[in-house]
């Protein structure tokens, strides 16, 4: 008899995780579904998902296999959501590396893959052309100001985009030369 009860217990065991892993499954099929919105809406790092789901209350095993899916499915990839991102920020509004790398930085992409994309990119980031190209856009706030106010107040643009001191001195000069004889 005692085998007997023993047998009902392993099977009763077995049961139970199947059961824990069918919930298991039914959670991360959830997880997936609630990252699958928040990636509609805009790219998202594999950080800020598990943070987001993570408020929803899902289960870090739930939330590991939904993105482990994910990323398979290369819908969550850090590397290429960086490569996007510095793509855009140079089209649209230049920065230098040291800016690029913090924005990437606290979205939570991982160092080597932010020195790695910013690589692919050094010949366009920080240069003296882009910072030139920022004060242009921004040079009528300047028209008017003593040389050196807005001198400085154009290197503290560039200081805050990320511009390196060197290429920001130069480019304050072309600029205010430009802007001085037109």
């Amino acid at each position: 008899m005692a085998v007997a009860a023993g047998a009902n217990t392993g099977g009763a065991a077995a049961r139970l995780a199947a059961a824990g892993q069918e919930a298991l499954e039914a959670e991360a099929e959830e997880a997936r579904q609630l990252a699958l919105q928040y990636l509609g809406a805009r790219d998202r790092t594999e950080r800020e998902l598990r943070e987001r789901l993570a408020r929803r209350g899902c289960a870090p095993a739930a939330v590991d296999a939904a993105l482990g899916r994910l990323k398979a499915a290369r819908l969550v990839d850090d590397e290429t959501l960086a490569r996007r991102y510095v793509e855009l920020r140079l089209a649209e509004r230049p920065a230098g590396a040291v800016r690029l790398a913090q924005d990437l930085r606290r979205r939570g992409v991982e160092r080597a893959t932010i020195d790695g994309v910013l690589a692919e990119f050094a010949d366009r980031i920080g240069t003296e052309a882009a910072a030139a190209e920022v004060l242009r856009r921004v040079a009528g706030r300047y028209r008017g100001l003593d040389s050196t106010t807005a001198r400085r107040r154009m290197c503290g643009v560039l200081a805050r985009r990320g511009f390196d001191p060197e290429t920001t001195a130069k480019a304050v000069e072309n600029v205010w030369q430009e802007m001085e004889q037109g």
